[in-house]
This record gives structure tokens, sequence and C-alpha cells, in this order.
């Protein structure tokens, strides 16, 4: 019995010793590390297509940022990080995890004891570098390795470059036709004194170039015909002191109703595209002259049409049209009107009342009838009237005095008013079919 209660008293003795030990040296959290800190942040070269060299983050631990500089003109939209953090952390979103640096990045980094810290990364460029324009030129010639320039970079100085005007050391004029030029580099916007641009005829272009966008305000000139541009910005105002635009020979399938902002704009050539309605805002173009719309879809114009008061040539040939609005009456200064193509069966009476107009085509259309309302056109030098279905002229187009060219080709009259015939007499060339009387 004695030896039992021994075993016992030892047996608690040792049960309370354990357990004191224990209370002592708990296994609990606060054994855990608490360290959650980022201790570095690279982009570096080998992860990233678009950096050249290594990239290192500042890391503030004060203020838990961390600032990244990339060189200007750097793509930070799909970026893989390499990160170093404290032991036994661990970080959201992970190493492998791409991000987008447009905006700024959100880090949470968690201690092992669960204690949480978060970062805001954020990105910035450099200040670009001061290119002189030769720097540019060379820039340019080189990010287009198959391009037909023929400049000879080695040269002291840039006079026999072809197409490059220079004045003080500054490039005015650049002209890159047909030289197989598929990329305009963002620097080519330092070009500080260009006002002509013509990269025409290099089919690799798709797009206005952002270069061009930038240089908007300054240009003059700008010609990008023969391209392959499928449609313009929306926001011209960049371009509001550009006088000349040439968009021919592209795809584009609709103007903006932003065209309104090309305030200085005088001459517009659009053709041979895929237009097939112009936008009413083009009533808006105070300064236009000859707007250049042929071998387009264009079915209808809109009455805003008629703002356009200093229009001198307005160039319709090749569409698609059956009917003109009447508002082309307020044309005053409209010298040319070419509507050939189209498919008109009237002669609107509104065109009898542009009292400045010396050219009318009015060629390979539908018309059966010609009323007279053009035949008081007080100016009138060339009426085309051919390949059509007119079965009579009216004897009152003898009256214009100032015609020197008439032609009436492959119409299904056969005899014509002697006072028609009777224009050869003062000078007016009129070509008919052989078969074509006088009466």
């Amino acid at each position: 019995m004695k030896k039992k209660t021994f075993y016992k008293l030892v047996i608690l003795l040792f049960t309370t010793l354990y357990s004191c030990n224990n209370d002592d040296n708990p296994k609990n959290d606060t054994n855990k590390s608490s360290e959650k800190l980022i201790t570095n942040f690279t982009f570096e070269a080998s992860k990233n297509s678009g950096i050249d060299n290594d990239i290192i983050g500042i890391v503030n631990q004060d203020n838990n940022t961390i600032q990244v500089t990339f060189p200007s003109g750097t793509d930070i939209s799909n970026l893989t990080p390499t990160i170093s953090i404290s032991n036994f952390a661990t970080i959201l979103p992970n190493t492998k995890t791409t991000i987008n640096l447009t905006t700024p990045v959100r880090y949470i980094v968690t201690a092992e004891n669960e204690t949480l810290t978060q970062y805001t990364l954020e990105a910035t460029f450099a200040a670009p570098p001061i290119l002189s324009d030769r720097d540019i030129l060379e820039l340019l010639y080189n990010s287009n390795p198959n391009n037909n320039l023929n400049w000879d970079l080695n040269a002291t100085t840039m006079n026999n470059w072809s197409g490059v005007i220079i004045e003080d050391e500054k490039v005015t004029e650049l002209d890159l036709s047909n030289s197989k030029i598929n990329n305009i580099p963002i620097q080519v916007q330092g070009l500080s004194k260009l006002t002509k641009f013509n990269a025409s005829l290099n089919s690799g272009i798709k797009s206005i170039p952002q270069a061009i966008i930038n240089l908007g305000l300054q240009l003059k000139n700008l010609d990008l015909s023969f391209c392959s541009l499928t449609k313009l910005p929306t926001e011209l105002n960049n371009f509001k002191n550009i006088e000349n635009l040439n968009l021919k020979n592209n795809l584009i399938t609709q103007l903006p109703n932003t065209i309104s902002n090309l305030q200085s704009l005088t001459r517009l050539d659009i053709s041979s595209n895929f237009l097939v309605q112009l936008p009413s805002t083009i009533g808006a173009l105070k300064k236009i002259e000859f707007l250049i719309l042929e071998n387009n879809q264009i079915n209808s114009l809109p009455d805003e049409i008629g703002n356009l008061n200093t229009l001198k040539g307005l160039y319709l040939n090749k569409n698609q049209l059956a009917l003109l609005p009447s508002t082309i009456k307020n044309l005053s200064e409209l010298s040319t009107l070419k509507l050939g193509y189209n498919n008109l069966s009237i002669v609107h009476s509104s065109i009898g009342l542009l009292p400045n107009l010396k050219t009318l085509e009015l060629q390979n259309n539908q018309l059966i009838i010609i009323d007279c309302p053009i035949c008081s056109l007080p100016k009138i030098e060339e009426l085309l009237l051919q390949n059509n279905r007119i079965v009579v002229l009216p004897m009152e187009i003898g009256e214009l005095k100032t015609l020197k060219t008439l032609n009436i080709i492959n119409n299904p009259f056969t005899h014509m008013s002697q006072e028609i015939c009777d224009l050869e007499l003062t000078g007016t060339v009129i070509e008919k079919n052989l078969d074509v009387t006088c009466n």
C-alpha cells in the first residue's frame, strides 16, 4: 500500500513539473517571424523583352511604396518582376504573375505569424534624351531596316539626303514617299520645325502614327495617300492648323464628326476610299476650297454641304449619288463640280444658281432630260454630258456663250438645234457622235 502511494506521488510530481515547464515555453505564435518586408524589386531584362537593361525599383519602407523609373516609351503593360521578401513571408501577387503597370499595383506581404504589410508599386518614365534632328532621322532610318531612302549616315551633313529639306539645321519638310517605311518612331515628334510630312505609297502604314498626331499643331501639309489607313483618329484637335490633307487610296470607311476641328483646312483629298456618307459636321470647314471625294461609295450628301461658302472645287465622280441637296445652290464660289459616273437621273435646278461655275461634269449618269436651269450658268466653260440617255438637248444651251467644251457623245438623240451647233462658230468644241445633225 505504501509503495502504491509513493508511485502516485511521483507521477503527480512529474506531471506538475512538466506542466509548469510547458507554461514557461509555450508553443504559440510568439515564436513565429513577424518580418514582412519587400527587400528588393527588379525588372530583369532577361525576363522582359521590352527592357534592355535590368531596372531596380526604389523600396521605401517608411511609406510602403516602390518606385520604378523606365526609359521613355517603354511598354509597361505586361511585365514580370523579380522580388525578394523576408524569410518565411509570402507575397501576393506572387513573383510569377505578370503585371500591368499603366496603373499602380498593390502587393500584400504576409509574415509567418500572419500579419500583413501592403506596398504600392508605381511607374514613372525618365525624361527622353534630347535628340538633334539628325539623331531623329537616323533613328527613323534604323527603325526601318528594309527602307530604300539611300541616306548616307556617314555624311557630315543632311544636305544630300533625299526628301529632307533643312533650314538652320532644322528639318522643315520630310518626304518618305514610296520608301518602304513601316515604322514612324515616337521620337519623330521632336522635329520641332517640321511643317510638311509625306509618307505616301507606304502600305505598311496602317494608322496615322502617334508621332504625327503629336506634331499636328505645327503641320501644314500631311500626305498619307496610298497607305493602308482604315480610320482617322476621333480626336483631330491637333490638326487644327493643317491646310492640305491627302488621304487618297486608303481603306477609310467613314470620317469622324470631329472633322470639323480642321479649321485651317483648304484642301481635303479622300478619294478612292470606302466612304458611304459624310458627317454633317463637314459643313463647319470654314476655309475649305477643294473637297475631293471621287471613287467612293457615297450615296447622299448632307444639307450642310451648302455651308461651305469658300468651296471652289467639289469632286464627286464615281460615287452612287442619285440626288443632290438643294443647299448646293449656296456654294457661291464653286467653279468646278464633278458628278460623273453616279446614278443621277435629273439635274437639280440648284446647279443653275451657281454664279461662278465653270466646269460641270455629268457624264456616265442616267440623265434623260436636261432641264434648262443649267442654261443660265453665266461662266460655264466645260459641260460634259456624254454616256447618258438624253433624248433631246434644250436649244437654250446655245446661249452659253462662255462655253469652250461640250461633250454629248453616246446619247440616243440624232438631232440638235442649230443654235447649239452655231457655238462652234465662236470657238466652242462640240464632241458628238457622227450621226448627230443640226436643224
